[in-house]
């Protein structure tokens, strides 16, 4: 059997077991400011769709193994750069990937997807060369969106709806506390538990990302107890994120 076969057969395991876990990131539907600041951030470029296609040769988890198999046989060129994901409302994650360049210079993700996409947004690195080693790429950057409604102006609605002597009440507490009215009403109100819960996610999913990314891209599947905690971590947090959304 040959490495390519062998790396097939553990692509198609993890793609089979991340299947089973329904992902909340997907193709972004648009191009948003978050994302635009994002791709300045990384690379100063602005993200282009990219069509998914169904390739014989694409490895799951080995993006750069499966194009340089399709290089090697059909031509074309190796192309780095980072796919954009989006949990609406929640967080946009850049994480660093391969696709594939064909001889009319068009551009294609041939990596099949989980959720089996037909496109992606993908930001270009042209700071890498053909010969950059996968193994010292960038580790995934996450990013929150989310945007709390606990802003300056919602507690400017809040003292506008207060009657006279509940105003009056407010302001007297404040300056005992010497505070301003809105950051004691601010000190008053509950901590936004959604935004608390994306930040821990954000957290734990780094310091997944941080284990994750030390394995090297051809090491065989194993299991490790950290990262199984870690990952059983996430999914609670996603639930309680996606409940608390929800309300």
């Amino acid at each position: 059997m040959s490495s390519f076969q062998m790396l097939k057969q553990q692509s198609s395991l993890y793609l089979e077991m991340d299947r089973q876990y329904q992902s909340n990131e997907t193709t972004p539907s648009d191009i948003s400011d978050d994302i635009l600041a994002l791709c300045s951030d990384l690379t100063g470029g602005r993200p282009q769709y990219i069509p998914v296609i169904n390739d014989q040769y694409g490895l799951y988890r080995w993006c750069v193994d499966g194009v340089k198999e399709k290089i090697s046989n059909d031509g074309g060129e190796l192309v780095f750069g980072w796919t954009i994901w989006e949990w609406p409302n929640v967080l946009v994650n850049a994480g660093y990937h391969a696709i594939w360049k064909d001889s009319d210079q068009k551009l294609f993700d041939i990596t099949p997807k989980p959720q089996d996409e037909k496109e992606i947004l993908f930001l270009l690195d042209e700071s890498k060369d053909q010969d950059f080693d996968f193994d010292q790429r960038p580790r995934s950057v996450l990013q929150k969106i989310y945007k709390t409604p606990y802003t300056d102006d919602f507690y400017q609605q809040k003292i506008k709806g207060m009657k006279a002597s509940q105003l009056a009440y407010e302001e007297k507490r404040a300056r005992q506390s010497g505070l301003s009215i809105i950051d004691w009403l601010k000190r008053k109100q509950p901590s936004d538990d959604l935004e608390h819960s994306i930040d821990s996610y954000l957290s734990i999913t780094n310091e997944l990302f941080d284990r994750l990314e030390t394995i090297p891209a051809n090491a065989p599947l194993t299991r490790d107890k950290k990262n199984e905690e870690l990952s059983a971590k996430q999914i609670r947090l996603v639930e309680k994120i996606k409940h608390l959304s929800s309300k």
